[in-house]
């Protein structure tokens, strides 16, 4: 098994996915999260409720979010960079739209 198909054992949310489908992307992943983690979905939720325009919810939401990754990743490495890249690339009015 190769090093990257160990990693991804590892995480729940991946094992539940078809075949490891290399073609989700960061918004798919961020909306598979904020759907199946209840503290997540909590915020996505509050942030629906909070504001009627897709833009705005999606900036509190955004918001909201980077918070976490911040309070998370609050140590500089590799891995920090990646998720910070990662997270940048994610499309949170499409999340919004799919969830209000």
């Amino acid at each position: 098994m190769s090093v990257s198909n160990r990693a991804m054992k590892k995480s729940s949310l991946w094992i539940d996915l078809p075949r490891y489908d290399r073609s989700y992307n960061e918004t798919t992943v961020a909306e598979l999260w904020l759907n199946n983690d209840e503290r997540l979905y909590a915020v996505l939720r509050a942030a629906c409720r909070k504001y009627k325009s897709i833009d705005d919810c999606a900036a509190l939401l955004e918001e909201q979010m980077w918070e976490r990754l911040l309070d998370e990743s609050s140590k500089p490495s590799l891995w920090s960079d990646l998720m910070t890249a990662g997270f940048a690339r994610i499309n949170w009015q499409e999340i919004v739209r799919r969830n209000r």
